[in-house]
């Protein structure tokens, strides 16, 4: 029996390289990467670019869905035009395509950054939205397009230069830490909680109105940027020094429960159950 193609964007990403690990198990994939995989039985790989045609991609394989994770955060002085093209030139070219084709449906990886306002990250956000914006523009009534707006993604082996592994590797290393926002509240999810939603979604498409749907991605609670920090800092058995910085203001970052999606899919990892994973 033949395996069911997805087209998959991010695969070498912290999220995309777990869920190709998981769907591999199941589909064969069109892999679409800034870094180049090795053409297998079960992956095609064809380059994230404004010069691929994506028409004819789509036209020419049975493909069942196209999973959107890649993205550029604009961090260590990207310029703007590199930033607009990873996530919205790039993005929107797939994602028309998308509409001119036979393929049933389109999940797009967002972020809770785009809630509010980040100085640092503000290319990041402003090329998401646009994309966001785009893809809620028009209601496609024939095809299935899915917003997850994925909330404070944790787990091992993340980007170095995110906040979490930079508190890791200080907190190992009993080094001064100074937090900026020490009382944001955040909602954590975990990497793993997130992959087993993406496969559940897929696995159960159909059974997702046809349309436009927007869904956040959480555990529904909070904990502060203070508590992450000193929970690690206990499990990990480390002796460094905190510094609070602007105490005074803070942020509540959280997932809104979705009561059908409830029924299809729960996080498994606690706050504590993070603290676990994260302290290796």
């Amino acid at each position: 029996m033949n395996k069911k193609v997805i087209a998959i964007t991010g695969a070498s990403g912290f999220l995309g390289k777990k869920i190709v690990r998981s769907l591999i198990k199941s589909y064969n994939l069109i892999i679409f990467s800034t870094q180049k995989f090795k053409n297998t039985h079960q992956i095609i790989y064809k380059k994230y670019s404004l010069d691929e045609n994506y028409h004819k991609i789509f036209n020419s394989k049975k493909i069942e869905g196209v999973i959107h994770i890649a993205t550029n955060y604009g961090r260590k002085n990207i310029e703007k035009k590199e930033v607009y093209l990873a996530n919205y030139k790039i993005p929107n070219k797939i994602f028309n395509a998308f509409t001119k084709s036979d393929i049933k449906f389109f999940i797009n990886t967002d972020t809770f950054y785009t809630i509010k306002n980040h100085s640092h990250l503000k290319n990041y956000i402003m090329s998401k939205k646009k994309f966001f914006f785009k893809i809620n523009k028009f209601n496609y009534k024939e095809k299935r397009i899915i917003n997850l707006k994925l909330f404070h993604l944790v787990g091992r082996n993340d980007n170095k230069d995110k906040f979490i592994p930079i508190i890791i590797r200080a907190l190992k290393s009993n080094k001064l830490i100074k937090l900026n926002s020490p009382k944001n509240y955040i909602d954590f999810i975990h990497i793993n909680d997130v992959v087993d939603l993406y496969l559940k979604i897929i696995k159960n498409i159909k059974h997702f109105k046809k349309g436009n749907r927007n869904i956040d991605v959480g555990t529904g609670k909070t904990y502060s940027v203070l508590k992450l920090v000193k929970s690690l800092k206990k499990s990990l058995k480390s002796d460094s020094k905190i510094i609070y910085l602007n105490q005074l203001n803070f942020k509540v970052f959280v997932a809104k429960k979705i009561k059908n999606l409830q029924k299809l899919w729960k996080p498994k990892y606690s706050f504590k159950k993070i603290i676990k994973d994260l302290s290796y």
